[in-house]
């Protein structure tokens, strides 16, 4: 098989649980846009997330973003504004970089509100 195609996994450990060669394991098993390990805005610096990226294209992989405030069960705490300006700030630093294949915004909302503010989190997404 020569292209490759989205292949994930959902990593909900913090940043501090793997170093960026973890992904090295990843790779081994096929993974090629796996969820980033979970961080926290305010207290990781988004730049931490560059050697994972860096790491990621290495090998060939792009990773999926993992910021626990982006996720949409927090939209309505923090308001569509707040959260657009938390966005945006991450977005800034890693905006560009060719192994960043998007930004987890929740998991399975199987509500209609979870669907709503899923819906809001990605519209400001994009």
């Amino acid at each position: 098989m020569s292209a490759k195609y989205p292949f994930s996994m959902w990593v909900y450990n913090p940043l501090s649980d793997f170093p960026p060669e973890e992904l090295e394991s990843w790779a081994e098993c096929g993974m090629t846009a796996p969820l980033a390990p979970k961080t926290y805005y305010g207290k990781d610096d988004p730049k931490t997330l560059i050697p994972y990226l860096d790491k990621a294209e290495e090998l060939g992989m792009q990773l999926i973003v993992n910021y626990e405030d982006f996720a949409y069960q927090n939209i309505d705490r923090i308001g569509d504004d707040a959260y657009e300006a938390k966005f945006r700030e991450v977005y800034e630093v890693l905006k560009g970089h060719p192994a960043l294949y998007g930004f987890y915004a929740g998991d399975e909302p199987n509500r209609r509100r979870d669907f709503d503010q899923t819906r809001r989190c990605i519209a400001i997404q994009n």
